[in-house]
Order: C-alpha cells, then sequence, then structure tokens
C-alpha cells in the first residue's frame, strides 16, 4: 500500500522548483502518494493534478510587503487555514506523512492532530528565518531574532525529521542545539527531468566582444542586483557588447529598473519578466555568464543559490561572491569570485571573462564536478531512502 504524503507550503505550486522536485521525486518512486495544501495563485482556489501531485489551493494569496506584522498575520491566517484541512485529510484517513516547508517554521504545528496520533511530521526548512527575517526587517530588534531562533527550535523539536538545503546550513541549527539525528540534507540543486547537463565546450562561440550575463529570481536588494547593474554602466566604455538579463520579479523591481535609466544603461538592462522553471532552460541557453551578486549578510552566508547551480548545470560559467555556502562547494578555479559589495571586484570579475571567452569555459566544466557528487540524480536516491526511513 502507498504511503500517503501531505505536504503543506507558504507558497504556490507553479513557483516552487524545491517543492515540484520533492514532490515529483515521491511520486515518481511509485511507493508513495502526494498532495500539497498551498497559496492560491490565480483569483480563484483551485484544486488540480501537476505532474502526478495532487494540488489543493487554499483560499489566499501570499503576502509579498515590507511589513512584519502583514507576515505575520498572512502566516497565522494560512496556518489556521491548513491546520483545518491538515486535520480534515487525517480524519479521513488520507495523511501517513506530513511534509512542512518553511517558511514559516511553525506551520508544523499545522500537522497537530496527526503528530498526537503518532504520524510522522517532516519540516523541510528552505530558509533560516532568524537571519533572513533580520535582514529583511532591519529595524527590528535583536530580540526580535532571538524570538525567531525560539520559533526554529520549538518547531524543529515538533518535528520527527528536520530537512536542510546545504551542509553549512546544518552545521549552524547544530550549533543552535537541533538535534543532529533528525537532519537530513537535501540540497536545493536543479531538476534533471527539466535542467539537461551540457558541455561548456559544446555551447556556440560568442560573437567578439558580445557578451550575455543573466540573472534569474527574486529580484531583492539583499541579494545584490542594484551592484551588477552598477558594474554594468562603469563598465560601459571596456565591454561595448555587455548585456545584462532579468527574469524574475520581487519588491526591488521598479528601483533597479529606475536605477538603470539613472545610469543611462536601459538599453543594455533587459527586464524580461517572471518565466515558469519549465521554460527556464529555452530562456538561459543563449546566456553566456551567469551571476548571483548576494550581498554579505547572516542568511547569504548559508545560501547556495539554485540559480548559481542551474547555470553550471547548462555550462554557463558563473560570478559568484565569497560567501560560506558557496565556498564550501566551489574552489577558486570553478567559479568567478569576487568579494561581496565590492564594486571594484565584481567589475574585475567580469572583465576577465569577457576578454577571455576560455577562461569562463574552463571555469564551468570545472563546476561541472558539484554535479558528479550533489546532482539530483544521485540525492533523489537519497532522499528516497530517507523517507523509507522516516
Amino acid at each position: 500500500m502507498k504511503k500517503r504524503v501531505l505536504m503543506i507550503a507558504y507558497t504556490g505550486y507553479t513557483g516552487d522548483a524545491r517543492i515540484k522536485r520533492e514532490a515529483g521525486t515521491l511520486v515518481q518512486d511509485g511507493r508513495f502518494e502526494t498532495k500539497l495544501l498551498c497559496l492560491r495563485e490565480g483569483e480563484q482556489k483551485r484544486s488540480y493534478v501537476a505532474d502526478g501531485v495532487r494540488v489543493e489551493e487554499l483560499n489566499m494569496p501570499k503576502y509579498s510587503g515590507n511589513s512584519a506584522i502583514q507576515y505575520l498575520f498572512s502566516y497565522i491566517h494560512f496556518l489556521v487555514r491548513s491546520f483545518f484541512a491538515c486535520s480534515w485529510h487525517f480524519l479521513c484517513g488520507k495523511v501517513d506523512i506530513v511534509h512542512v516547508h518553511n517558511m514559516p517554521n511553525c506551520l508544523v504545528f499545522a500537522a497537530l492532530l496527526p503528530r498526537i496520533f503518532g504520524k510522522k511530521v517532516i519540516l523541510d526548512v528552505h530558509d533560516c528565518m532568524p537571519e533572513l527575517f533580520s535582514i529583511k526587517f532591519k529595524k527590528l530588534t535583536g530580540l526580535f531574532f532571538k524570538i525567531l531562533c525560539w520559533e526554529e527550535s520549538v518547531s524543529c523539536s515538533f518535528a520527527d525529521k528536520v530537512i536542510c538545503v546545504n551542509h553549512v546550513q546544518r552545521d549552524l541549527m547544530v550549533k543552535r542545539g537541533v538535534d543532529e539525528r533528525k537532519l537530513f540534507v537535501s540540497m536545493n540543486v536543479p531538476d534533471h527531468r527539466i535542467f539537461r547537463r551540457r558541455d561548456p565546450y559544446s555551447r556556440g562561440v560568442a560573437p567578439p566582444e558580445s557578451l550575455k550575463m543573466v540573472y534569474h529570481g527574486t529580484i531583492a536588494k539583499r541579494l545584490g542586483v542594484d551592484l551588477a547593474i552598477q558594474a554594468v554602466a562603469e563598465l560601459r566604455e571596456k565591454t561595448p557588447g555587455l548585456e545584462f538579463h532579468f527574469w524574475g520579479g520581487g519588491e526591488y523591481l521598479q528601483e533597479c529598473r529606475n536605477l538603470s535609466c539613472r545610469l543611462g544603461v536601459e538599453n543594455r538592462i533587459h527586464f524580461n519578466g517572471i518565466v515558469k522553471v519549465e521554460e527556464l532552460t529555452t530562456v538561459l541557453s543563449p546566456m553566456e555568464l551567469g551571476i548571483a551578486p548576494n550581498r554579505r549578510s547572516s542568511a547569504t552566508e548559508v545560501m547556495l543559490p539554485v540559480k548559481m547551480l542551474e547555470y553550471v548545470m547548462m555550462g554557463i560559467p558563473v560570478l559568484a561572491p565569497r560567501l560560506k555556502a558557496i565556498q564550501y562547494y566551489f574552489s577558486e578555479d570553478k567559479v568567478g569570485y569576487f568579494d561581496p559589495d565590492d564594486l571594484e571586484s565584481l567589475k574585475d570579475a567580469i572583465l576577465k571573462v569577457y576578454a577571455d571567452e576560455q577562461r569562463g569555459r574552463k571555469m564551468a566544466r570545472k563546476a561541472q564536478l558539484f554535479l558528479d557528487r550533489y546532482g539530483w540524480e544521485k540525492q533523489s536516491a537519497d532522499f528516497i531512502d530517507f523517507y523509507l526511513s522516516v
């Protein structure tokens, strides 16, 4: 008999690659039935099946503003709705395992009733909430950080197992007191069913003095996108063929548009909107340099940007800041490193690839050694073994 997995996430299904990858892997294995309770993505809530995963949208949208209070109310609202939905599914005999994706961590308490009756609960920590929220809401005090650490601790204690996104994050959570025996690492790597590994040397040769640089995903100041725009502006004389392409959206999008206009590079900076995960390979294919310009913070130190790994998968050379999680997995010969928050260092990294295409190809090939060890082809088997052990 198949194990019935109920996932809960404060997000939509179509835009979250990690949820799609993990849920799809369980369904594809054949020993699990997977259902997701998530946010409404359109004007009306829907129930549908995608990739074999049954998706049930709860009737509320995602909050994406800048108010900590509004985030709190939205999280509480979703927690209440998901608690009743999860309890109903349990009472109908449709739950063996509850898999909760943060943020927030306290969503695990939506599984209170199944947990009381012996069902297993998994907390999947996409992001470290204390670090991320302390950066997003800088005006709040150190007490706020301590409260979020307490929320994380209580939530992890409630869960039977906790999934981390990388080994640096795992080490941080152990340091904060989470039981190491509960922890399992399932990394945010590209789904090989969508992204096909491509040899950097099989990519076409770019026209002389041409370089298409790309960033995709959330457009936020903490992720350093404005620094990359400034670098393009200051390099306009030295790099006449440099273009910078954005795919994504976020709270900082309009400010980035305004910045590119103020700096006079609106003809070089291209904002292309949000694209579905399944369409990323098409839009990224012509790109020649990927960038993950994260600023240094307690949150970004433990992040390994999935966009960076998608570039690696596609054979695109990557520029990245010297931050702890990135350096844990990639040596200096695999990535074009620059010092975080350092405009001159970033400009120098861009110029090195612009002036030497073969340098970029060599970096990209060496970076793909990461996939031999951590690619989803291998991790998917470990993920299934983990689930069978729960």
